[in-house]
């Protein structure tokens, strides 16, 4: 974003519709961010996951439920 605002001339940048345009520039720029984000904490809590899981012995649950 501010590579492009360096290329833009000062008048330019005050004419509403380029400010518009940086506008909603700047805010996909923010969406885009908070996806990555989010994305990686889904990675994270993926891979922590991945490594609590465990076989299980389902017979010997299932006899332990029985005697209680």
């Amino acid at each position: 974003m501010k590579v492009l605002s360096r290329k833009v001339s000062p008048s330019q940048k005050e004419d509403q519709t380029v400010q518009e345009i940086f506008a909603m520039i700047q805010a996909s720029v923010l969406r885009f961010k908070e996806t990555i984000m989010d994305l990686t904490d889904i990675a994270r809590i993926q891979k922590q996951l991945d490594l609590e899981r465990e076989p299980v012995d389902l017979k010997e649950i299932v006899s332990d439920i029985l005697l209680d």
